[in-house]
């Protein structure tokens, strides 16, 4: 679910061979579901700081950073869900969001949104 309130599918196995990942591209660590996994959520961003990839600033200095994807390109490799009914997360997320110990309001801070916005989710109204 992007913050716009659009419900989206993200398939990144699908993602993946579309992008005929290879051994040597940064990648390829995340077809392993182990690696994959560590993702984390960082400024809307996922990024998984168990991949490191080499980038230069402006000044021409080599930096070295976590392999991040952002949300502009994470909703470009999306596909509308076309049958929403079949899709409720709802109950998904407050199973998990109650197996983590975590409370409406501390779902909303790590995510980037409100206990409001989280509740709606929670009862399948948005």
């Amino acid at each position: 679910m992007f913050n716009n309130g659009e419900s989206r599918l993200l398939d990144f196995e699908k993602i993946f061979t579309q992008w005929s990942v290879k051994e040597n591209d940064f990648e390829y660590p995340l077809l392993d579901e182990k690696e994959f996994k560590k993702v984390k959520l960082r400024n809307y961003t996922l990024s998984w700081a168990n991949i490191k990839i080499k980038v230069k600033a402006k000044n021409g200095e080599s930096l070295i950073m976590p392999y991040e994807i952002g949300a502009d390109v994470l909703f470009e490799l999306s596909e509308e869900i076309k049958e929403p009914s079949k899709y409720r997360y709802g109950k998904l997320i407050k199973s998990a969001r109650l197996k983590a110990g975590l409370t409406q309001e501390q779902l909303a801070i790590k995510s980037g949104t409100t206990r409001f916005y989280i509740s709606r989710i929670e009862n399948d109204k948005t």
